[in-house]
């Protein structure tokens, strides 16, 4: 993790847990945190950093909520590698709170909520289709959990 990554994801954090919900910016800082939790080392956070993430991410998680619908509601097969690469993101930062039980478990089921299960759902079900104006880029699967199950 190199601290500038981990700096520029909390600063995400903190921005998105101050915003209302049904800010038009949500999504986009919602997306672009979720992609640096998947392309950044890990752990995403230090040691020094893990409970005021904790805090924000306590705070937007109805944020992430109002923007897997949001997702969901707009997938195509052109981000079909998107959703994954969010989904993975997403669960990567769940990661993170394997020690702190009360906020895991919250976000626990929010992995297994409605929006994040259709998300999951159209990854699956796309899987055949290609992209009708983008290409996929090529992704290095090796690097990917296995648990991170959307993806293989």
């Amino acid at each position: 993790m190199s601290h500038s990554a981990s700096t520029k994801i909390l600063s995400q954090l903190k921005q998105l847990s101050k915003q209302a919900l049904n800010n038009p910016s949500n999504k986009l800082t919602v997306q672009s945190l979720l992609e640096k939790a998947f392309k950044n080392g890990k752990p995403l956070f230090s040691s020094h950093d893990r409970s005021e993430a904790a805090t924000f991410v306590t705070n937007i998680i109805p944020v992430l909520d109002s923007v897997f619908v949001d997702i969901h509601g707009s997938m195509n097969t052109d981000l079909r590698q998107s959703a994954q690469i969010w989904r993975s993101g997403l669960q990567f930062l769940v990661d993170e709170f394997k020690t702190d039980e009360i906020l895991y478990q919250k976000l626990k089921d929010f992995l297994t909520s409605d929006p994040v299960q259709c998300v999951e759902q159209y990854i699956s079900d796309s899987r055949d289709s290609l992209p009708e104006y983008g290409d996929i880029a090529h992704m290095d699967l090796t690097k990917i959990p296995k648990e991170h199950y959307w993806w293989f």
